[in-house]
């Protein structure tokens, strides 16, 4: 049926062999006289004998056999199949029947489709030469004795296979075996396109060389059994910790110790990826113990974080040296560096010493010359998700920053989208996933397309599980106390109701105004004055009166808190709400603490030094200041005024209570107004949770938002 794409099969009986005679199986008489031929000049009449049952017997046999038909459609034997893969299917299994001299198999129209062959491993040779800093990879797959199939056809045309079968054009397709399926599969995601063929990062060679077992047929160079025998000695590599480290470490922790001093032995990075409160700043000063006499090390972190990394490399590790870069001024110690010395800087600083971690060259009367970048021996990421975006300039200058080894630590390697994991990986193992274009091309639009494509993103997880070491809370601390997680709703008032009509109308009137260029800022602009009218009036309308209910509720929620002796931490996005809130508690005479983005260093580490010691019930901290980093277990409640796009943030916030030392359980309360954006959002952290725990364990896909998503939210 070239029409539609299908095809028509139909069983029938040939009684007399050779004689193109055909009949309805076990229908009809068993005896009649038949014309042969009666186009002839002399027709010949027979008498023709049949065995109906036989017949009957026979059909009903080749349908068990040939299960890829199913049932047919009424009126006799006839199918109607529109999937190719059910036609292959069939084909498949006639074919063994044929072999059987049971069948024969005709094509009224002209064969428009066949299957040529079923391929294995065992016809697939291979092999592997360096090619500068990457390896080439050819191969031949041979079809018969005549005709061969280049590699990377094999693998362009398996990448548009329906089920196990391979199109070849014409027509013609090729079967394989389940094992050729599996092993091209995960070879294809460790390739890259290059002009003179297939490429294969020399970070990639020890798991494509796990792939190599099956085939017999395998020719490698003797740069690449270097490159594996590093592996394996690195793989068998047995760290003991330092003895000038005083901390007991866990034993989770001791192997996170030994996978990142492994994978240092390789000379690759690593990405630490444990939640939250599992203790990577201690993992990681182990790693910088060992390490130090190789050389000075680099720690970067948010600002909040710095001083606790001095405090604790103080506490910990007493054989280095931990040097604050608090600013500018403090930039010319970066280039006097020893062993054993830890400098600590933090990402918003970055900027500002930039020409002292990467110098320009400088001309002076005789040449050119250029003055030496700080080598370190280690460089360190904390909260990495800070370098998501690539094309920042924070990125581009820790991916340029020369360092021997590489760690990133993260309990969010992936936020929103897959290019956060792109450039978490451009920063460890440059090439690895090659160019940002390739990688979109190969999983970041076909995961957009198709969220539950469990192969690909399994091939996504083989390339980056050797680099990357997740664990979970519930896996690792089973004597942590329980955590719930409850959304309070807020009902609004009817005059707070109609303020938020009337600015949600506003959006939409200026959304449809808007040209395409300006569209996707305006649609950001509006969303952020709908979730900020869903909090409190005065935070789109500074000179209203109304009353917000969200407050109110929040009220009621600290009074009830702290009549039961409990403390709490209250996050928010939008520090004008926050400010709100502690001018309401204020005015209740209740005891609190406040951070936000200004408030400096030192006075970040003596307001939790103040809260973990019992100084006030209620700890205030905006989102993006407060919610990574912090040791915050004196709280048992945690209190989030507003929803975040990613629930991750919020996840990460909550942890400054509900991680190591907290002995209490721990609640976390989510306000969310009703009818409001509010609830879209929450109706969105279903897809977005654990986005990098389903691609990275074989199902996941891209959580961003396109411009008609969110103009949907608005209700435009």
């Amino acid at each position: 049926l070239p029409e539609e794409g299908g095809y028509d099969v139909e069983i029938v009986a040939q009684p007399i062999p050779g004689v193109p005679y055909f009949v309805q199986p076990g229908e009809g008489l068993p005896q009649d006289i038949v014309t042969l031929d009666p186009e002839a000049d002399k027709p010949e009449r027979v008498l023709l004998t049949r065995d109906l049952a036989a017949e009957h017997d026979a059909v009903q046999a080749v349908m068990t056999s040939a299960s890829a038909l199913g049932d047919p459609l009424e009126g006799g034997f006839h199918w109607s199949l529109r999937a190719p893969t059910q036609t292959l299917a069939m084909l498949k299994q006639l074919q063994a029947l044929q072999g059987e001299d049971k069948l024969t198999v005709e094509y009224p129209k002209g064969q428009t489709i066949r299957l040529s062959a079923t391929v294995g491993t065992e016809q697939l040779s291979l092999g592997v030469q360096q090619q500068r800093d990457w390896f080439g990879v050819s191969g031949k797959l041979a079809i018969d004795e005549n005709r061969v199939l280049d590699f990377a056809q094999l693998l362009a045309h398996s990448r548009a296979r329906e089920g196990q079968f391979v199109a070849l054009g014409d027509g013609e397709y090729l079967e394989l075996t389940k094992q050729l399926e599996e092993r091209l599969d995960a070879m294809d995601a460790l390739l890259h396109e290059r002009q003179r063929g297939l490429a294969l990062p020399n970070l990639a060679a020890t798991a494509f060389n796990e792939l190599l077992d099956d085939f017999e047929d395998v020719e490698l160079d003797a740069l690449w059994q270097e490159r594996i025998a590093q592996a394996e000695r690195a793989k068998k590599y047995v760290p003991k910790l330092p003895d000038n480290f005083d901390a007991e470490l866990r034993d989770y922790q001791v192997a996170g110790y030994s996978w990142m001093m492994r994978l240092a032995a390789w000379g690759v990075g690593a990405c630490l990826a444990d939640d939250m409160g599992l203790g990577k700043t201690v993992q990681a000063l182990a790693v910088l113990t060992a390490r130090a006499e190789s050389g000075p090390a680099l720690v970067v972190a948010p600002a909040s974080v710095t001083r606790n990394w001095v405090r604790e490399t103080q506490r910990f590790a007493p054989g280095l040296s931990p040097k604050l870069v608090a600013g500018s001024a403090d930039a010319a110690m970066l280039t006097q560096g020893e062993a054993g010395d830890v400098f600590i800087v933090s990402y918003g600083l970055l900027n500002y010493i930039e020409d002292t971690l990467l110098p320009t060259a400088s001309v002076t009367d005789d040449s050119p010359q250029t003055a030496a970048a700080p080598l370190w021996a280690t460089l360190v990421l904390d909260e990495a998700q800070a370098i998501k975006n690539p094309a920042t300039q924070r990125s581009k200058l820790l991916h340029a920053l020369p360092a021997e080894y590489r760690i990133a630590m993260t309990g969010t390697p992936i936020e929103n989208n897959l290019t956060e994991l792109w450039s978490l990986f451009r920063f460890l193992n440059p090439g690895l996933l090659g160019s940002h274009q390739a990688f979109s091309e190969k999983y970041i639009r076909p995961l957009q397309r198709n969220a539950d494509d469990v192969v690909l993103a399994e091939q996504l997880r083989r390339l980056v599980h050797p680099f990357l070491l997740r664990r979970r809370k519930d896996e690792v601390l089973t004597e942590l106390p329980p955590k719930t997680e409850t959304v309070l709703e807020v009902i609004p008032g009817e005059k707070e109701r109609a303020l938020y009509e009337a600015i949600r109308r506003e959006a939409v009137d200026k959304i449809a105004n808007a040209t395409p260029e300006q569209q996707r800022f305006l649609v950001l602009q509006q969303l952020t004055r709908l979730r900020q009218a869903a909090c409190h009036p005065k935070l789109v309308r500074p000179s209203s009166k109304l009353s917000s209910a969200k407050l109110a509720r929040v009220g009621e929620v600290i009074a009830e808190l702290r009549a039961n002796g409990h403390r709490a931490l209250v996050f928010s996005q939008f520090v004008k709400h926050l400010k709100l809130v502690r001018a309401y508690v204020k005015a209740a005479g209740i005891p609190h603490l406040y951070l936000d983005g200004s408030t400096p260093g030192k006075k970040r580490e003596q307001l939790v030094q103040s809260f973990q010691s019992g100084e006030a019930d209620l700890f205030l901290i905006s989102l993006k200041a407060g919610g990574t980093g912090l040791n915050l277990t004196a709280a048992d409640y945690v209190l989030h005024l507003d929803p975040w796009w990613n629930p991750a943030v919020e996840d990460q916030a909550s942890d400054r209570a509900h991680r190591m030392g907290q002995q209490k359980p721990v609640t976390v309360y989510r306000f969310v107004t009703a009818g409001t954006i509010e609830e879209q959002i929450l109706a969105l952290h279903a897809e977005k949770r654990d986005l990098a725990d389903q691609v990275l364990a074989g199902a996941g896909g891209s959580a961003g938002l396109s411009v008609g998503e969110m103009v949907a939210m608005v209700g435009g």
